[in-house]
């Protein structure tokens, strides 16, 4: 869109000497009548024609000036699909209008930096809601912006040159953007060719287009340069020819001159899709926007039907069943380009086994109602169409739609109650149909099995044509309980044929089995599992149980139940006991659902010698029942060792590590020198078991391969004279 304009006055420099004398003199012609012209609002010379105008007609002219300064010539049009904007020459503005010619007001364009940009031709580019926008940079480029129109800034997107030397004119004519390819056409200032190139300046496989060369002799004796752009949604490219007043459609694929669109007065420069166009006799037209240089007037030409605007109407729902005897209500949609269209009317027929016919005005949204009601079973087709054109009749090219519509008997269904197992999957029939059509089969309908657990699936249908039929199903409940069971039928031909029924499913819960895992021996701070349990329902999760562990001393606390989703299951717990012994440890374990179960056994809890380190007996000594002797002056003498006899100044106390493990070596000073616990022992003691052992210097030390535990008898003391005696009763490690 766009076409070259003088700066500072100067008289604008043109490729073609030949029109300069007509250039000016409507340039003077241009002056005069800006001078005539009010600076208060935009004035609209409305200019409606006969109902009979063709594409290509005029159907009205806007004057841009004021706005425009006085002598300021126009270049660029556009439409936003809300306002018209365009420009005037070396303004950093974008003015808005609309058909009424009203002054909407301006958009001041800067950079980035905050620097005025004059744009001259322009371009709405309706996938980025941005406006594009080309000017020259004084330097032989062709520049081109991206403009956010909410804030004025203006982004340089690219700058290209051209063969024709055209960058270095005064202005920059030609820009529109091809939404459906996400493409710009662009043209310098009375361009031979016009170029293509993607959003990234990158010019595309068909640049250049050979204007001049596809519009032949439409410009008379000479050839024909390009000064406006616009392309249609149906991919047709508009043309303009500067001062030789002809708009020329082409086909830039191929390309191919398609013809002569329209002739304007003037120079046309830019040019664009424009709005909608209500003409004198109701009906609403496509428009093209033709913008002239000298006085800044921006033409509105009628488009060809689908040029610029896609009609569409929908309707809404659109196949549904009723009930013969009530009322169904349809909803038209008609839009253009995506938005409502308003003030339309819209013609319903129906034809099928009911008749009937309405109209109605499209609202704001672009609706209309129409609600009728099927006295007779079976299909209709109901069909809307868009009078468009106010002849009160559908043509051809106006948008229609349809929608089906059944009329149906109402079906039955009555739930039928079942029991189940929880974790166990369970076949039953959950509801009956009947039909009074007595021809009806099972294998007319669907049907859907809500559980009551937030699961569904489908239900099967049998039965003796005519009915009754049976809805059996299949499902696994995971948890035990009442359930409200909601049975949905439908018929398959009439979806709004359908009957729904609640039926109750008692599912009971599934039995608890539980054993003992307590280990047979632990120190007085026991942490571990307890019990070990499974549940009959292979669904079963840890959040369903709770398990309470008597802990044989009176005390007693919760377990923790883990596992994973089915089993089996651990219950695990902590505990300290103040004293050593054998302890018989309960574990009572619920289901959420009231099953139970039980288990129980003992545990030998033991303590090593106080205050750390731990006594030591030989490995032949350490058998279940042995009497044995920990701790004493002939210790090396009553103690028996696989590797040989102990050093015998050992007296049968380990200084190190103060809490032994089987597998770490042992080490101690002789005699007492490491001094024993002053006592008493714990009644059950572990007691490590050596193998071999041996003295180095001042330190005796040995191996662990074993720990026992020994029940102590009386008469131990610290001094090796009262020896510590006692009897293995459990193995440790």
């Amino acid at each position: 869109m766009g076409c070259a304009r003088p700066r500072s006055g100067a008289l604008m420099r043109r490729a073609r000497p030949l029109l300069e004398g007509v250039r000016i003199m409507k340039r003077v012609a241009a002056r005069r009548l800006l001078a005539l012209l009010s600076l208060g609002a935009l004035v609209l010379l409305f200019q409606v024609l006969t109902a009979g105008a063709a594409p290509g007609d005029g159907l009205a002219t806007i004057s841009t000036s004021p706005p425009c300064t006085d002598g300021a010539a126009g270049i660029g049009v556009a439409f936003d699909g809300n306002n018209i904007l365009y420009t005037c020459a070396d303004e950093a503005a974008v003015h808005k209008t609309n058909l009424a010619g009203a002054n909407l007001g301006s958009v001041a364009i800067h950079d980035g930096a905050n620097n005025p940009v004059s744009v001259d031709a322009i371009a709405w580019d309706k996938n980025e809601a941005k406006l594009w926008g080309g000017d020259l940079d004084g330097a032989g480029n062709c520049r081109i912006w991206k403009i956010d129109m909410g804030t004025g800034l203006a982004a340089l997107q690219f700058s290209f040159t051209d063969p024709s030397g055209l960058c270095s004119a005064e202005f920059y004519d030609g820009i529109t953007v091809d939404t459906n390819t996400n493409t710009l056409y662009l043209s310098p200032d009375v361009n031979p060719t016009i170029r293509h190139f993607d959003k990234a300046g990158s010019p595309l496989p068909d640049d250049p287009i050979p204007f001049s060369t596809l519009a032949g002799s439409t410009c008379g004796g000479s050839p024909c340069p390009n000064s406006g752009l616009a392309i249609g949604i149906d991919g047709t490219l508009f043309a303009g020819t500067n001062g030789f007043g002809k708009i020329v459609e082409l086909d830039p694929t191929v390309p191919s001159f398609l013809g002569q669109f329209a002739s304007v007065s003037g120079r046309d420069e830019d040019l664009e899709c424009g709005p909608l166009f209500t003409k004198a006799d109701g009906s609403v037209v496509e428009t093209i926007l033709s913008r002239e240089f000298f006085s800044g007037r921006i033409d509105v030409l009628e488009a060809p039907p689908g040029t610029c605007v896609v009609f569409q109407l929908g309707l809404t729902p659109p196949t549904a069943t009723n009930f013969t005897g009530t009322s169904h209500t349809v909803t038209a949609t008609l839009t253009a380009n995506g938005s409502p269209l308003a003030g339309r009317k819209i013609l319903f027929t129906v034809s099928g086994a009911n008749s009937a016919s309405g109209s109605g005005t499209s609202d704001a949204a672009g609706q209309a109602s129409f609600s009728y009601t099927g006295t007779n079973p079976g299909d209709d087709t109901i069909t809307a169409c868009a009078d468009i054109n106010n002849n009160g009749s559908c043509d051809p090219e106006e948008p229609t739609a349809t929608a089906q519509k059944t009329w149906e008997a109402q079906i039955t269904v009555t739930g039928t109650t079942f029991d189940a197992v929880e974790g166990n999957s369970v076949t039953a029939v959950v509801a009956t149909v009947t039909d009074p059509d007595p021809a009806s089969t099972g294998a007319e309908y669907s049907a859907t099995i809500d559980w009551g657990d937030t699961t569904s699936s489908a239900g099967t249908l049998s039965g003796p044509v005519g009915g009754p039929f049976d809805v059996s199903g299949t499902h696994t409940y995971a948890e035990e309980g009442t359930y409200t069971v909601t049975v949905t039928v439908t018929d398959t031909d009439f979806p709004a044929n359908h009957g729904t029924a609640t039926s109750t499913a008692d599912v009971a819960d599934a039995a608890l089995t539980a054993s003992c895992a307590t280990p047979a021996v632990s120190l007085q701070a026991f942490s571990g599992n307890v019990a070990t349990f499974t549940d009959a329902n292979p669904l079963g999760e840890t959040g369903d149980f709770t398990a309470t562990i008597d802990w044989g001393d009176i005390s007693s606390s919760a377990g923790v139940v883990t596992g994973p989703v089915g089993g089996p299951f651990t219950v695990s717990g902590s505990h300290t006991y103040a004293s050593t012994g054998t302890f018989t440890i309960k574990v009572h374990i619920v289901d959420v659902g009231g099953s139970t179960a039980d288990t129980s056994c003992d545990v030998l809890i033991f303590a090593f010698a106080p205050g750390g380190g731990a006594f030591v007996i030989g490995d032949k000594n350490s058998g279940n029942g042995t009497s044995v002797t920990f701790w004493g002056s002939q210790w090396s003498k009553l103690n028996s060792l696989s590797a040989g006899s102990a050093p015998a100044s050992f007296k049968g106390f380990a200084k190190n590590p103060s809490v032994p493990s089987c597998g770490t070596d042992w080490s101690t000073d002789p005699g007492n020198s490491a001094p024993p616990p002053a006592g008493p022992l714990p009644a059950f003691m572990g007691v490590i078991v050596t193998s071999s052992s041996s003295k180095s210097g001042a330190q005796i030390s040995g191996n662990t391969p074993h720990i026992v535990v020994v029940q102590t008898n009386a008469g131990y003391d610290a001094n090796p004279g009262h020896a510590g005696t006692g009897t293995v009763v459990a193995q440790v490690c």
